[in-house]
């Protein structure tokens, strides 16, 4: 018996049943093969990327701010005013964006490191604040 039944009830990985579905078909020899990667880069990165990378290159030995740079943040903002035509101030920086470093949010209090995490509650309360929306 599975330490957890309901893991019997999830479906297959993706890949796996792709992997699945193609592993009978015989390729076509001498055809040069269709490349199905996902998300692969196939081109050279713009030369600003690789610039700002290497400029940057002393600093990958350190994680992001739990909560994003201000930059980051700001940066945020500003798209959203400009996609959404939202009026200037409507949002704040530090009370309508929400960055996560990572693939969950962590428990709610200091993590030692004077870095206070959010609550799911605290999250889901931050994402339904609601903008004023500019009507032009």
């Amino acid at each position: 018996m599975p330490l957890n039944p309901q893991l019997d009830t999830l479906s297959d990985y993706p890949f796996e049943a792709l992997r699945t579905l193609l592993n009978p078909v015989t390729p076509v020899v001498n055809d040069a093969p269709i490349l199905m990667s996902l998300g692969e880069p196939q081109h050279q990165p713009p030369a600003l990327l690789a610039e700002t990378l290497a400029a940057h290159a002393h600093e990958w030995n350190k994680y992001p701010p739990m909560a994003g740079t201000p930059e980051l943040r700001q940066a945020i903002v500003d798209w959203l005013g400009r996609r959404y035509r939202l009026l200037p101030g409507s949002l704040d920086l530090d009370r309508h964006v929400l960055t996560l470093a990572g693939p969950r949010l962590q428990r709610r209090g200091d993590d030692g490191r004077g870095r206070r995490h959010l609550s799911r509650r605290d999250a889901r309360e931050r994402l339904h604040a609601r903008p004023r929306r500019n009507p032009a």
